[in-house]
């Protein structure tokens, strides 16, 4: 399934500094925003940082329509549709 980059999703809020040692590539991350989302059996909040880099390396970069509605929501939020 196509995805964005993110953490393991937790029940413990992550810190912005833990959070972005899990960024894909170094920058400069800002926050852009927050999502919610509510699965069958549990509910998500993510919050959604953004920079402006190039691709590190080959890979998918397709548009955010191809993608699960939850990362749909966190690419709107990161300024992507």
């Amino acid at each position: 399934m196509a995805a964005l980059p993110t953490t393991e999703w937790r029940d413990k809020k992550w810190t912005r500094a833990e959070a972005l040692k899990h960024a894909p590539v170094a920058g400069d991350w800002k926050k852009t925003g927050a999502i919610e989302h509510v699965f069958t059996h549990f509910a998500l909040t993510l919050d959604v940082y953004s920079a402006q880099t190039a691709p590190p390396n080959d890979g998918w970069w397709g548009d955010a329509s191809a993608l699960p509605t939850v990362f749909k929501k966190a690419a709107k939020a990161g300024g992507g549709e």
